[in-house]
């Protein structure tokens, strides 16, 4: 029914976008987080979704036409409904969100509001070879990776080390900026041993 709004941003609360369009203000749902894409009392384009529950009618705003499209393939995955979807968004980079299902990283999917792992293994695979037709920045996908990659043998070097009879705030203290990305599980456990001691 509505493809977009071009008005004013007239106010921001708790996830809803106030736009002024000939003197209607419209509320639109766009998210947490999102107050670095718009300053208010500027002339903004927000593209739109349209969506009728049982209980509600809203509105639903993006700041691009990839967002937008991102929204409504999210909300074809059982269990993420609009506001999920449209919270998953607001959570996180659209080129970010790409890569991570691209990446099948889990991990960070599940770190998003309202994922948890189950429903993050859903993402991935409905969806990995549908955001293939995002344009997505190659050295996001690389970083992505490498972010996968460390976190992986992270998490097997933390296991080891509560097998070994360390505790995980020791660990956490320990180790918690370290880069592993370049490691082998080996090498990475060795590294950490001799740096819990």
């Amino acid at each position: 029914m509505y493809d977009f709004f071009r008005g004013k941003i007239v106010d921001y609360y708790q996830g809803n976008l106030i736009i002024e369009v000939m003197g209607i203000g419209y509320k639109l749902e766009v998210g947490e987080k999102l107050e670095d894409k718009f300053k208010i009392g500027e002339e903004k384009t927000i593209y739109t979704e349209l969506v009728v529950s049982e209980n509600k009618i809203s509105i639903y705003g993006f700041f691009s036409k990839d967002e937008k499209k991102m929204f409504n393939l999210l909300r074809t995955v059982p269990k993420v409904g609009p506001k999920t979807a449209s919270g998953i968004l607001g959570g996180t980079d659209l080129s970010v969100l790409v890569a991570n299902i691209i990446n099948q990283d889990k991990s960070a999917l599940s770190r998003l509001p309202g994922i948890g792992t189950k429903t993050a293994e859903r993402i991935i695979i409905d969806l990995k070879d549908k955001v293939m037709e995002f344009n997505i920045d190659a050295d996001e996908l690389l970083n992505s990776r490498g972010e996968v990659k460390n976190s992986r043998t992270k998490s097997e070097v933390v296991e080891a080390l509560i097998g070994l009879g360390y505790s995980s705030y020791e660990i956490e203290k320990k180790l918690s900026d370290f880069d592993f990305t370049d490691m082998s599980l080996d090498e990475a456990l060795r590294y950490a041993i001799k740096n819990m001691n």
